[in-house]
């Protein structure tokens, strides 16, 4: 539950979560994997979601090739976004 970026900087979301459990096994499994991931808490209407996020990154193009990367690695997909603090 942690804000780790700041307005400018762009984030891979690469999954979202109801409860913060399932975030952070699938947060784990990442670290053991080497990636470099948190959990942001976010507040939309009434209900809390736990995205898992890789970054924070300078720029947009250094999170898209950070999400590139983790693509070929992974065979997955996450979804590069502006930090929205």
């Amino acid at each position: 539950h942690q804000s780790f970026s700041k307005k400018g900087q762009y984030v891979v979301q690469l999954a979202s979560f109801r409860y913060y459990s399932q975030a952070e096994k699938f947060r784990a499994k990442l670290l053991l994997k080497g990636f470099d991931v948190k959990i942001a808490t976010v507040n939309r209407g009434s209900l809390q979601w736990y995205r898992v996020m890789l970054g924070p990154f300078g720029n947009q193009g250094e999170a898209q090739k950070a999400n590139v990367s983790f693509q070929v690695r992974e065979h997955m997909s996450g979804m590069v976004r502006p930090v929205d603090v």
